[in-house]
């Protein structure tokens, strides 16, 4: 019967700690004998017991003495020892090693007969110290997965988000152009008529304006393999496109020239600052008197004969720069003149100032929002399709596209004021 290997050392008179102070030499040839022993019962038992015709023999009579079951464990240990390699590299124990790689050299029953108790030379690797270092990437520019932790996703490029164009009323349009009447030229109007006296007479003329419909494009060409094996790629990719669009529509309607494929953009068609009635009044004017005129001038703008049109300006848009600058100044007594720390105080007679970086800075834009008119076409949509040998390349274009319009009627330009803080602030200045 085959002994453990405690057992084994008891036999030896050795005890479980005094083998483990002994030197791995010594330890590996107190394994070896061990081994060389368990393996001589073993043969002696297989020559006797266990030869192929025995072994079937027994599994067909379904013998389940502790013998036969023995002697068939006892077959598939050989088989297997006979199939190991014939040397193997190891980072386990010594004790481990040692029994592993005795399997390994054990080519036939007779070989390990005459070796009996010589011992097999063996190769164990030294233990070093575990680190990092021990980790190795693939590639030169590779990442260990073990060491790496991957945040999903792919993060966008910082981009402001598109908002001017909301500040309008749209409404769909179904032409390649948007046709418009307006009156012109009038004469006369309402007069105060004595009884049998002649009345007043009122005209004026129809004149038609036109805008055209104009398109704002974006494409990303790309290969089918990268939305195939990137994650989330294709939604990366549509929502750069819609934000490109979309950032391009914002800055066409505030400062569109109106050339060529351009709209004509609010900042184009808003009349300059020129202070009104407050021009020349104002002793030392700074940014927020400034607005304080300008905001007035819109909402006594005239347009026929000395009648106010009746705009109300509902925003100012300065540059984020303009409103930290008028936050901080003070007067002479170092309070603040623009407040500062009531939530949703950043107001001008009660007009809503809103940042957005497009805006020059040193400018500022004050507007009755109600009299730009924005027309849309198309609405921003995506499509893919291929283009010249694309099929063939395994190439897919993605394109984004919108057509709109946007104008401001000819009696409506008043509605809308720009200028520079330089040059109003002269404007006012006291004379």
């Amino acid at each position: 019967m085959k002994l453990s290997f405690k057992e084994f050392l008891e036999l030896k008179g050795i005890s479980k700690e005094d083998f483990s102070k002994k030197e791995t030499s010594a330890q590996g040839e107190l394994h070896n004998e061990f081994l060389s022993e368990n393996f001589k019962s073993l043969y002696d038992l297989i020559e006797t017991k266990a030869n192929t015709s025995v072994i079937e023999e027994l599994n067909k009579k379904n013998d389940n003495s502790e013998i036969s079951k023995e002697v068939i464990r006892l077959s598939e240990e050989l088989k297997a020892m006979k199939e190991a390699p014939k040397q193997i590299e190891f980072t386990k124990s010594v004790s481990d090693q040692v029994v592993e790689q005795l399997k390994a050299q054990a080519k036939s029953l007779e070989s390990l007969k005459e070796r009996k108790g010589e011992s097999i030379p063996l190769v164990v690797k030294a233990a070093g110290t575990m680190s990092t270092s021990n980790v190795t990437a693939v590639g030169t520019n590779g990442l260990s997965m073990l060491l790496n932790q991957f945040e999903a996703g792919i993060t966008p490029l910082p981009r402001s988000q598109p908002f001017f164009a909301q500040l309008f009323a749209s409404s769909p349009t179904s032409g390649k152009t948007v046709s418009y009447a307006e009156m012109k030229n009038p004469d006369g109007g309402a007069g105060m008529t004595a009884e049998g006296a002649i009345k007043s007479q009122a005209d004026f003329d129809l004149v038609e304006a036109k805008t055209d419909v104009k398109k704002i494009t974006a494409y990303i060409k790309t290969s089918k393999e990268a939305l195939d094996d990137i994650q989330a790629l294709s939604g990366e990719i549509n929502n750069e496109l819609l934000t490109l669009v979309n950032l391009k529509k914002d800055s066409q309607i505030l400062a569109g020239d109106g050339t060529g494929n351009n709209l004509e953009g609010v900042l184009t068609s808003a009349t300059t600052f020129t202070g009104g009635d407050l021009a020349g009044t104002i002793v030392n004017p700074n940014n927020y008197d400034v607005l304080v005129a300008g905001v007035t001038e819109v909402m006594t703008a005239e347009v026929i004969s000395g009648e106010p049109a009746g705009f109300l300006p509902n925003y100012i848009v300065l540059n984020p720069v303009d409103i930290a600058a008028m936050k901080l100044t003070k007067d002479l007594e170092e309070n603040y003149i623009f407040p500062v720390n009531i939530p949703g105080s950043t107001n001008v007679m009660e007009v809503p100032v809103i940042s957005n970086a497009r805006m020059t800075a040193g400018s500022f834009l004050i507007m009755d929002s109600t009299k730009g008119n924005l027309r849309i076409r198309e609405d921003v949509n995506l499509s893919i399709g291929y283009e010249n040998d694309d099929f063939t390349k395994n190439l897919i274009t993605i394109l984004a596209e919108m057509r709109l319009a946007f104008y401001i009627k000819s009696q409506h330009t008043k509605a809308f004021l720009t200028g520079s803080f330089a040059t109003a602030k002269g404007l006012l200045e006291l004379v």
